[in-house]
């Protein structure tokens, strides 16, 4: 197999000559090109297959940031390493969304420069590429179960975010002069556009803490909100992770239910005897409510249905793609409560749902032992249909 090339672009020769002769030996199987300005680094790129490319950023003509823009347009598949002897964190941002994942600090050690340079070249023998045929949100909620280290870039028109994962958690996420969790949600708000998935050994400082479940709930939610005329937009919704800022979970006192779900009052009674239980909500996939718990707090199961039904879609497609099968039960929790969203029936009745929240003082095992006990003697009394 014929050695791998790397281009070395940095316009002090000295530099150029010591970097060719500290990387060549037999450790690293490599070709060693140099250019000495960013307008001879795309000749040489022009006539060469390279796999890396390693510049300096202040040259003059065209600069290190220049180049790799260039690179990234005309050579998506070449990983650059940027050196740099000023690593502000607002050049880091900007090298980062033209295309660089990958810094060295001037004055480095030339063991931590072949270090990565070998990670970097055994990476390119994996698959990679884009992503298409499938949603963003898709995505994402495959990388966190796969719980995998890496970034996802997404780009829409001229526009583009990046979002980094570390052992399956979301922790960062770049876009526009947006950082952490608020550059997300703008993410997610891109319509269309390319995914590409790339591996990236240095991972920023974690932004963001709340659980990807949450963080693509309160994209859900905003992505509702936003599609509201604005003239029917409420002028402020609780998040899905602190559903208690506008109505605390607590026990309900067993009010009778009426109309279409007058028969199923023995069912919420039995419920209120399950320790933390504060609601439920019976809905279709399509995110209608079926029946909604008569103590429930006022607006809560309609928040909670727009938020979770978005959540259940993306859940079931991910089952679809990882082959768990249709039998599928969900538990999203937080430190002051759970909910659980289960299936009627998920063989014959697959689109009806049931959505059980509880607070902090219940368990989710005991939780769901029990309401699972529940559905078989409710599930024939819920309407097909939402009431009119």
């Amino acid at each position: 197999m014929p050695s791998k090339k790397i281009l070395i672009v940095d316009d002090e020769e000295d530099i150029l000559w010591s970097l060719q002769q500290f990387l060549s030996n037999k450790d690293l199987d490599i070709d060693i090109l140099t250019a000495n300005s960013g307008e001879k680094a795309l000749e040489v790129l022009a006539n060469n297959r390279v796999e890396l490319v390693i510049t300096d950023i202040k040259m003059p003509g065209m600069s290190g940031l220049d180049l790799l823009t260039e690179i990234k347009n005309r050579y998506p598949h070449i990983s650059v390493i940027v050196m740099t002897a000023f690593p502000s964190n607002e050049f880091k941002r900007d090298a980062t969304l033209k295309g660089s994942l990958y810094f060295i600090e001037k004055p480095f050690d030339i063991n931590i420069l072949r270090n990565k340079i070998s990670e970097l070249l055994k990476k390119k023998n994996q698959f990679k590429g884009t992503v298409s045929g499938i949603s963003l949100a898709d995505v994402i909620q495959i990388k966190c179960m796969s719980r995998v280290t890496a970034a996802l870039r997404v780009i829409e028109d001229d526009r583009q975010g990046i979002i980094y994962f570390n052992d399956g958690q979301i922790v960062h996420a770049l876009c526009d002069d947006l950082d952490g969790e608020l550059a997300f949600y703008e993410i997610m708000s891109f319509s269309n556009g390319i995914l590409d998935s790339i591996e990236t050994m240095d991972i920023p400082e974690p932004t963001i803490t709340m659980p990807y479940a949450a963080l693509l709930m309160e994209s859900a939610r905003r992505e509702d909100e936003q599609s509201q005329p604005p003239d029917t937009r409420p002028d402020q919704k609780p998040t899905p992770a602190e559903p208690s800022v506008t109505a605390p979970l607590t026990t309900p006192v067993s009010t009778p239910a009426t109309g279409p779900c007058s028969n199923i009052s023995e069912y919420y009674l039995r419920m209120i005897e399950i320790p933390g239980y504060s609601f439920s909500v019976f809905i279709t996939t399509e995110g209608k409510i079926l029946c909604a718990d008569p103590d429930a707090p006022l607006g809560l199961p309609e928040i909670s249905t727009l938020v979770l039904h978005n959540f259940l879609k993306l859940a079931r497609k991910a089952s679809e793609l990882l082959g768990f099968g249709k039998r599928l039960e969900i538990s999203i929790s937080s430190k002051k409560g759970f909910a659980i969203i289960h299936p009627l029936d998920p063989e014959t009745d697959p689109d009806r749902h049931l959505i059980t929240l509880f607070s902090s003082t219940g368990k989710l095992a005991l939780a769901r032992i029990k309401v699972e006990k529940q559905i078989p003697t409710v599930a024939s009394l819920i309407p097909l249909t939402p009431p009119k």
